[in-house]
């Protein structure tokens, strides 16, 4: 039989067509393509993005340009584990799973290949696989119903989905797959040696009737983290729930906390959840409470990605008639009105207080124009002359780290690095506990880097707002100058398949071309260091040291996160009251610039801010805003900033008594001394009101001084906005 394209070729149009010949072909191309999409799927062709055998547990697939093939080995791919366990005991790849297999690996494939519409972002394909595997642990937990080993997807219809989309509506995944209810049981029946478990609130703290016994069976059991010595092993959970450790990985707050109650010896200041990090100073500022967790809802945002990637499977249908569900049978935008109903809104970006940010601005400013230079080179200096000799001692540490610091200290401290070079005779150690007092008085010489990549990160994403991946994955070259200087970077979100566009050069200032020029030096001086070959990383701009003389640091998603940590515990902001230090990343400083101009000139900077923020219109960048806050006028936002400004000062001077009668009115408004016994949503609601009365308004700018720092000034005027 012909197939379908060649007949279509051979049809002749009509003599009076109105259609010219490219249109024609034009149409035959479209039609062709439909009957692409349609057509039933055929799983035997290998995917030209999989680089190894479909058949593969792992597969590795293509990661755009940072994907190579060096000594036979590719790296940098994105990897896709299919060996998961599932809830019957098996392995998704064990033989009797292939069907169930077979349909999550072929939607994955149709995904990537556009049969849904166009090509997805790498990010989003990954997701939507983690999204099938998790739909597939879930039929497994109904396979009575459901039948996932023979019928793969096909027998879901809306009311096995409404209770799927009900339950991560309340607690995403981990709701889903009963992970609370499951450990419970499991606990309660080894230790009080039952088969009935009693039906208790899991959403409040249990009584030391049932605890005690139950953290006297996990003892007995080694369940605690040799590690930690206080943490349940996540090992120990997997194995006695049959789940992958990955899973744990990503639980919710809600089944953290029920773990919290069989953990009595974690330390846990204010009740908070804490992690088992302890690279940082404080908690970070988005550090929940254990009875927070325990009660709050879960955010729309997992309801709402999986309504995303089961729109995507209902359009790969046609493709896999047997094995997905029909769309006929589901009506989505029920099931995420349903979703909503038990979840809360979707958690944003918090916005970082204006004090918060201009502390870490300026302190950013000050690293990089005073000791960036002298630093790096003196960075390079060092490592030269480690890296010259051969250490004696190689197997002994302590006399290996004598012999560090005689050649550390040999090294000239240039003048300009007095005030922060005390100690970079010193070794870092690597040690568990850090001594922060210690890093901030006298830095080692790899500490101070660190400190230093974490100002340049700062003025970078806060000058030239940017995505995450945009600026972890610059390149050397990405500084240009053509009498001003221009940064060239990647879109993150402007993305077909592997492929992400390239923006236009934007403008930056001199300060941030600064920064960019140390890093590059840096990287420069590591890459001939370690004698590095491969061209991915010789191409970087962010190439960093590891401890270990003469080795860098293999570039990730979240590299640059762990310098950040360590600039906010150098610039050492006091903790809240709950004890949470705020560490700032690279989308909270893209939303606090982006916010501040839109403040600072309302629509007058709106194309400037939309250029900046690498948005395609300046639509993008109010539906940004809108998205950040939802149904929020101008004067609104106004009031959040005065409140912020407002609660944060402890006095006023002259050229600010504006602000000091606006304090002392909304004191007496309240009858209170201090704002602090005031709600924020009473404070800012009154404040709305004051200004619809048009009794002030404010205006913000930007302002430079005669040093490095950089203000915004905030004139709080009388009467309307003219």
């Amino acid at each position: 039989m012909k197939s379908f394209d060649k007949i279509l070729a051979s049809v002749r149009p009509e003599l009076d067509c109105p259609l010219n010949l490219n249109e024609i072909d034009e149409v035959r191309r479209r039609v062709s393509e439909y009957l692409r999409i349609v057509r039933p799927y055929d799983a035997i062709q290998q995917p030209s993005w999989l680089l190894n055998d479909r058949k593969s547990p792992v597969w590795k697939t293509i990661a755009g340009k940072k994907t190579r093939f060096k000594n036979g080995v590719w790296l940098s791919t994105l990897d896709v584990n299919w060996q998961i366990r599932l809830p019957n005991g098996s392995m998704l790849t064990d033989e009797q799973n292939s069907i169930i297999l077979g349909t999550i690996q072929d939607a994955a494939c149709l995904y990537r290949d556009g049969y849904a519409g166009k090509m997805p972002a790498l990010t989003t394909w990954a997701h939507f696989c983690i999204t099938l595997k998790s739909i597939a642990i879930w039929l497994f937990l109904h396979k009575g119903k459901l039948a996932p080993e023979r019928f793969g997807f096909a027998l879901l219809d809306q009311q096995t989905l409404r209770q799927l989309f009900t339950q991560v509506g309340k607690g995403g995944w981990t709701e889903a797959n009963c992970l609370v209810e499951r450990c419970f049981e499991r606990f309660y029946i080894e230790a009080f040696e039952s088969q009935t478990v009693p039906e208790l609130d899991l959403n409040t703290q249990l009584g030391g009737k049932v605890m005690e016994p139950i953290c006297a069976w996990l003892t007995s059991a080694g369940a605690y983290s040799t590690r930690s010595g206080t943490r349940i092993s996540r090992a120990f959970l997997a194995d006695l729930l049959g789940i992958e450790k990955e899973t744990l990985a990503s639980a919710s707050d809600r089944f953290l906390a029920f773990l919290r109650q069989f953990e009595p010896n974690v330390y846990a200041p204010h009740g908070l959840l804490l992690s088992d990090d302890r690279s940082r100073e404080y908690p970070g500022h988005r550090t929940v409470t254990v009875e927070a967790a325990l009660r709050t809802p879960t955010s729309f945002g997992p309801a709402k990605l999986l309504a995303r990637e089961v729109e995507v499977i209902l359009r790969l249908h046609p493709q896999l008639p047997d094995r997905l569900i029909s769309p006929e049978l589901v009506n989505v935008k029920e099931l995420k009105a349903l979703a909503r109903k038990h979840s809360v809104e979707i958690k944003r970006t918090p916005f970082m207080p204006v004090e918060t940010g201009m502390r870490y601005l300026d302190t950013a400013l000050n690293w990089v124009e005073n000791y960036g230079d002298a630093l790096v080179e003196h960075f390079l200096r060092s490592m030269e002359a480690v890296l010259r000799f051969t250490a004696p001692y190689a197997d002994e540490q302590s006399a290996r780290n004598k012999w560090l610091k005689h050649i550390l200290k040999s090294v000239p401290l240039p003048d300009e690095l007095k005030a922060i070079g005390k100690g970079f005779g010193r070794v870092s150690l690597g040690t568990r506990t850090i001594n922060f007092k210690r890093r901030r008085r006298a830095p080692t010489i790899h500490e101070a880097i660190e400190v230093l990549v974490g100002a340049i990160v700062v003025i970078v994403a806060t000058l030239k707002p940017s995505r995450s991946s945009e600026i972890t994955m610059l390149s050397r070259d990405c500084l240009k100058f053509n009498g001003y200087y221009y940064l060239q970077s990647d879109l993150a979100k402007r993305t077909v398949g592997p492929f992400k566009s390239e923006a236009e050069a934007k403008p930056i200032p001199a300060i941030a071309a600064k920064a960019i020029k140390q890093m590059q030096r840096l990287s420069a001086g590591l890459i001939a260091q370690c004698d590095e070959r491969d061209d991915f990383y010789r191409d970087r701009l962010f190439v960093l040291p590891s401890r270990y003389f003469g080795e860098r640091k293999t570039i990730h998603a979240r590299v640059l996160d762990h310098y950040l940590d360590r600039f906010c515990d150098h610039v050492n902001l006091p903790p809240d009251e709950l004890g949470r230090r705020w560490y700032v990343r690279i989308h909270e400083l893209r939303k606090w610039t982006l916010l501040l101009m839109f403040w600072s000139g309302r629509e007058s900077v709106m194309d400037a801010a939309s250029e900046l923020a690498g948005h395609t219109n300046v639509e993008h960048l109010k539906a940004y805003i809108a998205l950040e806050f939802p149904g929020e006028t101008e004067e609104s936002l106004d009031a959040l900033y005065i409140g912020d400004r407002l609660r944060t000062r402890t006095g006023f001077t002259k050229s600010e008594a504006e602000f000091s009668e606006l304090y002392n009115r909304v004191l007496d408004h309240f009858n209170v001394k201090s704002l602090d016994l005031v709600s924020e949503r009473e404070l800012r609601t009154y404040i709305m009101a004051l200004q619809e009365q048009n009794l002030f308004h404010i205006e913000k700018y930007f302002a430079q001084s005669d040093g490095p720092s950089r203000k915004i000034c905030v004139a709080l005027r009388k009467g309307s906005r003219k």
